[in-house]
């Protein structure tokens, strides 16, 4: 079998976690509307328009703890995935309204998580918030693992 038919590749568990994620946050999916890309952006390169809509950047991290079963060696790893959230709210808006807008992310996020992408479990593991430090803008640093639904009690 040739590497890019593997299931287990990573850019396969990262594309359908995207592909997913990105639907879940359409117009037409289950939760807020945010723009989701595949790169890291500074704040400052957003435009305010974005960042009022919020925008989700999903990242590889890293992936591991492999299966050491024969046959399954390099397979049924756990893949950790970034979510970075950037987000604004109206500059009249009190400090807290950020911390509410990170909270309602976060919330949308682990839901998005209970419902899973076919063929895994998403499990999150942290999310770290803004602390108000910067109003209006805010963001969410966040670290989900990906794995094989056989491979999700560890």
């Amino acid at each position: 079998m040739a590497i890019g038919q593997i299931k287990d590749a990573i850019n396969d568990k990262r594309d359908a976690v995207f592909t997913a994620l990105t639907a879940a946050f359409a117009a037409a999916g289950p939760y807020t509307e945010h723009t989701v890309i595949r790169q890291f952006k500074t704040l400052q390169t957003h435009s305010n328009d974005e960042l009022t809509q919020g925008v989700i950047m999903l990242l590889v991290d890293s992936e591991g703890q492999y299966s050491d079963r024969m046959g399954m060696i390099g397979k049924d790893g756990v893949l950790r995935l970034i979510v970075v959230y950037h987000l604004r709210v109206a500059e009249d808006d009190p400090a807290s309204a950020v911390e509410d807008a990170e909270v309602t992310f976060i919330e949308e996020m682990k839901a998005f998580c209970r419902t899973g992408v076919t063929g895994m479990s998403l499990l999150p593991q942290e999310f770290r918030f803004s602390q108000q430090r910067n109003h209006p803008y805010g963001f969410v640093a966040g670290m989900i693992h990906a794995v094989s639904p056989r491979n999700s009690q560890s």
